[in-house]
C-alpha cells in the first residue's frame, strides 16, 4: 500500500471511441481558424507530448490517473498567460479554447488546483512522497535526472526533425537575470528568521528539550508571528543589544544542534552557522558586530537559501538566480536551459550546457557569445569535449594591445611590432623603456606612464590568441554577427514566464526555466508546421472534419443536450468537486450557452 492516495495511480489512456462529451463535439458549432494557434498548439501537444511518455511515473495498478499530457498543456499555458493555478484551471472551465487546446472533454471529472502542484513534483523528482523527495535531494539529485528533462529532450527532438535546429551549426548562448520569488532580509531578520526555523525543527524533534533550550534564550519572540524583535530602530544601543541577544541565542542554539541525528535539523543548523557567519564579526567576549561590505556568497533568505545577490552591471543589481540558454542562431529554438546563483559568473554554465547537450545528442561544434564566455580555463575545457567558443576579440582602448606582440610557442618568444624580441620566462615578458628604441612610432602609446610594457602569459595562451585569430577572419566575424539573435530568444523565454521566479530553490526555479522554454520551442514548432508544405512533428497530418461529419457531431451535441435536459442525474454531484456549482454547470450547458 501507497503511504499517499495520489502515488498509488494507474497509467492514463484516452479512450480511442469518441463520445457525445468529446471537445471536438461541443466546438462543432463554433467557428476555429484551422491555421489558428488553438488548432496547431493541440496538434503538436497530441504528438508530442503524448500521455504515454509519462508511464513511468505512474503504477500499473490503481484508480487512473487525470491525463498528464492534458496537466503539462496546463502548465505551459499557465506560464505563458502569467497565471496562478486556480486561475488557470478557471480558463479550462470557462474558455472553450483552453479545453479544446488540452483535450479537456465537456463532462470529465473536474480538476482540482492542486493536481497541478502533484503533477510538478512527479515532473522534476518522478515521485510525490515527500520522504522520497528528500531522500533524493539528500544524494545529490541533479536537472539530468529529471523526468522533466526528457520532456524537453523529446520537444527539442521534434523540432530537430522539422529542420529548425541544425545539429551541424553553431549554437548561441547567453544568461539573464531570473527574480527570486522570497523576499531579502536584512541582517538582524536573517539571524532571527534562521534561529525560528532552527527551534521549530527542535519542537518538532524533541520538545521537552526543546522547551528547555527555548527557556535559556535571552530573546522570547522566536516562535511568535513577527518578522523580527521591536525595538527602537533609531538607537544604536539598541540595535547592537539586540545583535548581541542574537549572537548569544545563535551558539545556544548551534551547541544544542550538535547533539542531534536529524537530517533536515542538520541542515537548519548549517544555515544558521551560515546567516551568522557571513555578517558578524564575533568577538571573545560574545558580543557582535557587523562586517562591512557583503561577503561573497552571501544567503539573503532563510525561505529560499540558494538565492543570492546579483549584477549584470556595475549599476544593475538583483536577487534570485540567473538563467542560461543556448538556441539555435536561425530558428531561435531553446537547446538546453540551466539555471544556477545569481552570484554565479555566466561562464560557470557552459560545463553543464555542453554536457546537457552531449545527453540529448545535439551538442554543437560551436557556441557563440559575448566576452562573458572568453574565459580560458572554460574555453580550455569546452575544447576537450569538441565545442568552440567564439566571442568578440578582446580590444585595447588605445587600439594597441596584446594581440599587437607576436608569440612564438615553440621558440617561447614574444616580439614587440618594433621588432624586439624578449623571451618567455614564466608568467611574464616585460620590455623596459631604457632598451626600446627612441625612434620607435609606438614607444608612447606602448610604454605609457609606466616607462615598460608587461606581457602577461595565461595558462593557455595558444589557444586564446587562436580563438581571438579567428575571430577577426571573415568566418567569425560572420558568425559573430549571429550573436544579437539570442537577445530575442531570451525575452520570448521572459515573456512565457521565465523572468519571475513562482518557486522557492534552484531546482524548482529550473522546473520552471525548462517549461517557459517547452512552450517558446513548442510555438517555433507551431510556426513551421503551420507554414504551407510542411509537416507536423511525429509523421502524419491532423484531418479536420469533414462537411457531413461536422453536421453529424452537432446533431449528437443537440441529442445530448436534449437528454441531458429530460434525464435527471442519477446521483448528486460530490461535495468536493472543485467548482462545480451549479451556475457552472449550467454554463457548460446548452442552457447556459
Amino acid at each position: 500500500m501507497c503511504d499517499v492516495e495520489l502515488v498509488c495511480m494507474s497509467k492514463y489512456r484516452k479512450p480511442q471511441q469518441r463520445s457525445f462529451d468529446d471537445i471536438e463535439v461541443g466546438m462543432s458549432s463554433l467557428s476555429m481558424r484551422p491555421k489558428g494557434f488553438e488548432v496547431k498548439f493541440r496538434e503538436v501537444c497530441d504528438r508530442v507530448i503524448p500521455d504515454s511518455i509519462f508511464d513511468k511515473l505512474y503504477s500499473n495498478v490503481g484508480r487512473e490517473a487525470r491525463s498528464p499530457s492534458t496537466l503539462t498543456r496546463l502548465l505551459l499555458l499557465q506560464l505563458r498567460d502569467g497565471a496562478g493555478d486556480e486561475r488557470i484551471v478557471d480558463d479550462l472551465y470557462y474558455d472553450m479554447r483552453v479545453r479544446y487546446m488540452c483535450d479537456f472533454g465537456l463532462a470529465q471529472k473536474p480538476l482540482h488546483p492542486t493536481q497541478l502542484v502533484y503533477h510538478r513534483l512527479r515532473l522534476l523528482f518522478g515521485t510525490i512522497k515527500r520522504d522520497e523527495i528528500a531522500r533524493l535531494k539528500s544524494g545529490g539529485f541533479s536537472e539530468k535526472q529529471s523526468p522533466l528533462a526528457d520532456v524537453f529532450d523529446r520537444v527539442k527532438e521534434a523540432a530537430v526533425e522539422l529542420g529548425l535546429v541544425d545539429m551541424e551549426s553553431a549554437q548561441l548562448i547567453d544568461s539573464t537575470a531570473i527574480l527570486g520569488r522570497a523576499a531579502v532580509m536584512d541582517s538582524y531578520a536573517l539571524i532571527f528568521a534562521g534561529i525560528r526555523k532552527t527551534l521549530v525543527e527542535f519542537v518538532r524533534s524533541d520538545d521537552e528539550h526543546a522547551k528547555e533550550l527555548i527557556s535559556r534564550l535571552r530573546r522570547s519572540e522566536y516562535l511568535e508571528e513577527v518578522a523580527k524583535p521591536k525595538i527602537d530602530w533609531e538607537s544604536a544601543a539598541a540595535r547592537q543589544e539586540l545583535l548581541n541577544d542574537l549572537v548569544y541565542d545563535s551558539v545556544s542554539v548551534l551547541r544544542a544542534g550538535l547533539k542531534f541525528q536529524d537530517y533536515e535539523l542538520e541542515g537548519l543548523v548549517e544555515q544558521l552557522a551560515r546567516v551568522v557567519g557571513q555578517d558578524v564579526e564575533v568577538s571573545e567576549d560574545g558580543t557582535g558586530k557587523l562586517v562591512d561590505g557583503v561577503s561573497t556568497d552571501r544567503q539573503v533568505s532563510v525561505v529560499d537559501p540558494e538565492m543570492r545577490h546579483g549584477r549584470k552591471s556595475k549599476s544593475r543589481k538583483f536577487n534570485g538566480y540567473k538563467g542560461t540558454v543556448t538556441a539555435d542562431a536561425t530558428s531561435g529554438v531553446i537547446t538546453a536551459v540551466h539555471v544556477m546563483g545569481a552570484n554565479e559568473h555566466d561562464s560557470a554554465a557552459v560545463a553543464d550546457m555542453i554536457e546537457a547537450h552531449a545527453r540529448s545528442g545535439t551538442q554543437p561544434s560551436a557556441l557563440i557569445g559575448d566576452r562573458a564566455y572568453a574565459a580560458e580555463d572554460v574555453r580550455y575545457e569546452a575544447m576537450k569535449q569538441g565545442v568552440a567558443i567564439v566571442t568578440k576579440p578582446n580590444s585595447c582602448g588605445n587600439g594597441f594591445g596584446k594581440g599587437s606582440f607576436e608569440m612564438d610557442s615553440v621558440g617561447e618568444t614574444v616580439t614587440c611590432p618594433g621588432g624586439l624580441v624578449r623571451a618567455i620566462g614564466g608568467r611574464s615578458v616585460t620590455f623596459a623603456g631604457r632598451s626600446c628604441p627612441l625612434d620607435c612610432p609606438h614607444r608612447v602609446v606602448c610604454l605609457g606612464k609606466s616607462g615598460k610594457r608587461v606581457i602577461k602569459m595565461r595558462e593557455h595562451e595558444v589557444l586564446q590568441r587562436d580563438a581571438e585569430s579567428f575571430a577577426r577572419t571573415d568566418k567569425g566575424k560572420e558568425m559573430l554577427r549571429l550573436r544579437p539573435a539570442i537577445e530575442r530568444v531570451i525575452a520570448h523565454w521572459m515573456r512565457n514566464g521565465g523572468r519571475q521566479a513562482r518557486y522557492f530553490g534552484r531546482l524548482k526555479v529550473w522546473m520552471q526555466g525548462v517549461l517557459s522554454a517547452i512552450m517558446c520551442n513548442v510555438q517555433k514548432i507551431v510556426g513551421k508546421a503551420g507554414d504551407n508544405g510542411h509537416r507536423s512533428p511525429g509523421g502524419g497530418s491532423a484531418t479536420p472534419l469533414s462537411a457531413p461529419a461536422s453536421i453529424l457531431a452537432a446533431l449528437l451535441l443537440i441529442i445530448s443536450a436534449l437528454l441531458r435536459a429530460i434525464i435527471p442525474p442519477s446521483q448528486p454531484p460530490a461535495q468536493n468537486d472543485y467548482h462545480m456549482s451549479k451556475t457552472l454547470k449550467t454554463a457548460l450547458s446548452s442552457e447556459g450557452s
